[in-house]
C-alpha cells in the first residue's frame, strides 16, 4: 500500500482548535495526504494550542492531522475523549492511522477506533494505571490514577482498530506487565522491538520511514512494520543504551563499554548513554570515572532523581563519606516521608545532630501524623 500526496494544499499558519474541553484539546492541521493521522499525546504534553504528537512530521510531510493533547497526565479519561473521538470521526473524509507513544499509545489503541480510525499503532502502551490493575511490578504511573477520572479506562476487544499495533522491547518487564492487560485478540498484534527499552517510538527516525510504517500498518502488514522499525531501531540512542545495559546484565563489561564509547562518539551528547557509561565503568571497577560522568550529569540535571541516586551507588563503592550529602540533596528532589526518615536516621547515626535536629522538626511538621516513627535524638 503506498500512501500518496495530493495536490499540494495551502496551509494555515498553525492548528486549528476544534475542540477545547477541560482535559483535552483536538488541533486539526489539514493536508492533502490519502490518509488521516490522528495523534495522542505523551504524558508531558503541553496543550498550548501549536503542538501535537507527530505534528512537526505532519506540516513537513503534508499529511492531514488531528492531535489529541492532554492538559495533564490523564490518560484520556473517558467521557471527554469520548466527545473529542466522536467529534474527529464526524470530520474525516478519508481513512485515518491513530499513533502515540508511552500514554498516547494508550489513547491510540483505547480511542483510536471511536476516533474512526481503521488502523493503530501503539509504541509502548499502556492497558491502564490504576495500581489494583498494574500490581506491584508497575507503579510508573500510579500517582496519576485518578478513579473519578478512570472508571472506564480498560481497554476491551470492541475499542480496538481493525488493524491494531502494540510495538514493544520485551526486555522491559514494567512495559510487558502493561501488554498483559491488552485484549488477547488476532486484530492486535504485538511487534518485537528489542533493545529500545521504553522508547519504542524512537525506532522511528525519519519522514520517509514514518510513511513507510504508516502505509504497512494501514495495509495490514506486521512484517513490514517489523522490518522496517527492525533496521532503522540501530540509529535510535536509545537502542545502544539498551544493548550495552543488557551485555552488563549477561556480565560482559568491556563488551558494553565499547558499544558506549561508539555511542558516544556517533551521536550527539546524551544522558541516557552517560549514565549507561557510568554504569560500565562501575562494573569494570573503574569507580572515578563512573563517578565523574554522574557528577556531570547531577550538575546538568539537577532535579532528576535517577542521576543523583546512581551517584550515591557509586560513591558508596569509591567515597562513602560523600553518600550523606548526596543523600540531603536527593531529599529535597523526593519529598516523602520514607525518604526524610531515612535522612534523619542517617544523620544520628552519624552523629551529625544538629542537621539531624533540622531534619527531625521539618518532617514532623511536614507529616505530624506519622511523626511518632520519628527517632527520639536525645
Amino acid at each position: 500500500m503506498t500512501l500518496a500526496l495530493r495536490r499540494p494544499l495551502a496551509r494555515p499558519l498553525g492548528p486549528e482548535v476544534i475542540f477545547d474541553g477541560r482535559h483535552l484539546q483536538v488541533l486539526h492541521l489539514p493536508g492533502d495526504s490519502d490518509h488521516a493521522l490522528v495523534t495522542f499525546h505523551i504524558m508531558h504534553a503541553v496543550a498550548d494550542g501549536r503542538n501535537a504528537f507527530a505534528g512537526k512530521l505532519a506540516t513537513k510531510t503534508g499529511i492531514a492531522l488531528y492531535g489529541v493533547v492532554p492538559k495533564a497526565p490523564n490518560w484520556y479519561p473517558a467521557e471527554e475523549a469520548a466527545e473529542a473521538a466522536a467529534l474527529i470521526r464526524a470530520r474525516l473524509d478519508r481513512p485515518a492511522l491513530a499513533y502515540g507513544a508511552s500514554m498516547g499509545g494508550y489513547g491510540a489503541l483505547r480511542w483510536g477506533r471511536a476516533a474512526g480510525c481503521i488502523a493503530a499503532l501503539a509504541f509502548s502502551p499502556q492497558g491502564h494505571i490504576d495500581p489494583a490493575v498494574t500490581g506491584e511490578g508497575d507503579r510508573r504511573y500510579a500517582r496519576y490514577h485518578d478513579p473519578a477520572l478512570h472508571r472506564d479506562m480498560a481497554i476491551r476487544p470492541e475499542h480496538l482498530a481493525p488493524l491494531s499495533y502494540a510495538l514493544v522491547d520485551p526486555g522491559t518487564g514494567p512495559d510487558l506487565i502493561q501488554i498483559a492487560l491488552l485484549p488477547k485478540i488476532e486484530t492486535l498484534t504485538l511487534i518485537d522491538l528489542s533493545f529500545m527499552g521504553h522508547k519504542t517510538a524512537g525506532a522511528i527516525a525519519s519522514s520517509v520511514l514514518a510513511r513507510q510504517v504508516f502505509a504497512a500498518a494501514m495495509g495490514g502488514d506486521a512484517e513490514g512494520i517489523a522490518r522496517a522499525l527492525g533496521r532503522n531501531r540501530k540509529n535510535a540512542v536509545s537502542y545502544h543504551a539498551n544493548l550495552a545495559r543488557a551485555c552488563l546484565a549477561n556480565g560482559h563489561a568491556a563488551w558494553a563499554l565499547s558499544i558506549l564509547t561508539a555511542a558516544r562518539l556517533r551521536f550527539l551528547p546524551d544522558a541516557d548513554l552517560d549514565l549507561a557509561t557510568a554504569e560500565a565503568h562501575q562494573a569494570l571497577g573503574q569507580f572515578e570515572a563512573a563517578t565523574a560522568l554522574l557528577r556531570a550529569l547531577v550538575a546538568k540535571y539537577p532535579g532528576m532523581a535517577k542521576f543523583r541516586l546512581a551517584l550515591m551507588r557509586a560513591l558508596q563503592r569509591s567515597r562513602p563519606e560523600d553518600v550523606t550529602d548526596e543523600l540531603l540533596a536527593l531529599a529535597e528532589i523526593v519529598p516523602t516521608f520514607p525518604m526524610w526518615l531515612k535522612v534523619v536516621k542517617t544523620l544520628r547515626r552519624e552523629d551529625r545532630l544538629a542537621e539531624a535536629a533540622v531534619w527531625h522538626a521539618r518532617t514532623a511538621l511536614r507529616w505530624p501524623d506519622q511523626a511518632a516513627l520519628l527517632p527520639r535524638l536525645t
